[in-house]
């Protein structure tokens, strides 16, 4: 009886954690507000890793997200004179940390966020078509 009051207590704790921490790990909260730049390192499983300072060299390489309370969505890249272009748009979240991201011009075509892990210092997140 004991054996079994130790590992239902276990278990209740771990699944309470893994509900939490899936919770944290794909939450719309976090996301809002910050502008997130891509420092263009990935992880093996084809994440991009977004931090809220820029650490990339002007004119080199330059994406950021930002996704806004009102479910508006800003994607900014180097445009054709090596300076940033705002491509405004929507974000929807879809559930299990995947977002759908649409743009306002039609002639760009939209593409699925899927995020791994964020909080205040690091977004994870992957792009599908």
């Amino acid at each position: 009886m004991r054996y079994f009051m130790v590992f239902a207590i276990g278990a209740a704790g771990l699944l309470s954690a893994c509900a939490k921490q899936e919770c944290d790990a794909v939450g719309a909260a976090e996301l809002v507000g910050p502008r997130w730049y891509n420092t263009f390192q990935a992880t093996r499983e084809g994440f991009s890793t977004y931090t809220p300072t820029n650490q990339t060299s002007p004119g080199w390489q330059y994406e950021v997200l930002q996704f806004k309370s009102d479910h508006t969505f800003i994607e900014s890249a180097l445009g054709p004179v090596d300076a940033p272009v705002d491509y405004p748009g929507t974000w929807q979240a879809l559930g299990s940390g995947t977002y759908r991201i649409q743009f306002n011009d039609p002639q760009r075509s939209g593409y699925l966020l899927r995020v791994k892990s964020v909080d205040a210092g690091k977004l994870l997140a992957k792009r599908e078509q």
